[in-house]
């Protein structure tokens, strides 16, 4: 009969010890999250729909898979440079096999996912529209949007990760913005290659990188607007269903 809220653990860390309650036991975890839920006023926690949590269970699989291999490869260079006796070399590239294969079966049950799924295959095809975003980024960012109902494109944004936060303090105290890097990394890195892309294949967001750093933006700092960029193309997208409008983002931009 209670009704669930999903909280940053950080947050109610760091809300308890602006409390005063250093301790970090059951008893005062329990009095931090009683006054916590009773100050932030929460909203309702809603569970993703069942078809977006598996296709995100799949992803995050994938992922780590993929991670495992990249170790697996490296471990393999580094026993061929080392000279390494044959046996732990065989053993390398079995397991790199039976990763390859998992892999492999990992991304059919995917592919399988969004043909049992028309809705979730349409929306990944309408974010695939934008130059720049990819198949991969594309079940990524579509993981994102429908995973929680967001009410616009910087919230979604800010879950991401990519929100500027600012340390300025009078006129001593002024340090560079940075992106907030909260939320998913694995996501965030997604987006960088795709914003990397982007700069390559989309007319819009490469005008508006340009224009960043002909104002005195870092390349980076440029490059991480465009990747908060990509996150508000693809929610417009993805709330309207319709694809990516090369003149309307040129607008925009």
């Amino acid at each position: 009969g209670c009704t669930p809220c999903v909280a940053n653990p950080k947050r109610v860390r760091d809300f308890a010890k602006a409390m005063g309650l250093l301790n970090k036991t059951d008893r005062a975890d329990a009095r931090a999250l009683c006054l916590f839920g009773d100050r932030a006023k929460l909203p309702a926690w809603t569970p993703p729909p069942p078809e977006v949590a598996m296709l995100r269970a799949l992803i995050n699989r994938l992922s780590v898979l993929e991670n495992e291999l990249g170790r697996e490869t490296n471990r393999r260079e580094k026993a061929q440079a080392g000279r390494m006796a044959a046996p732990v070399i065989e053993s390398i590239d079995r397991c790199i096999a039976s990763l390859n294969d998992e892999i492999e079966r990992i991304k059919d049950q995917i592919d399988d996912h969004f043909d049992q799924h028309p809705d979730l295959k349409r929306d990944k095809a309408l974010l695939a529209s934008i130059p720049g975003i990819g198949q991969t980024s594309a079940r990524h960012l579509l993981c994102l949007l429908a995973d929680r109902d967001f009410t616009s494109a910087r919230a979604a944004a800010a879950f991401a990760g990519l929100a500027v936060v600012h340390f300025e303090s009078g006129s001593s105290v002024r340090a560079r913005p940075h992106l907030s890097k909260q939320g998913s990394s694995k996501l965030r890195a997604v987006l960088y290659m795709a914003a990397v892309a982007s700069l390559r294949h989309n007319r819009a967001l490469k005008m508006f990188y340009e224009r960043l750093r002909q104002r005195g933006k870092p390349a980076l700092s440029a490059l991480g607007a465009v990747m908060r960029k990509l996150v508000h193309i693809a929610f417009d997208v993805f709330k309207h269903k319709t694809p990516y409008d090369p003149a309307l983002a040129a607008q925009n931009a």
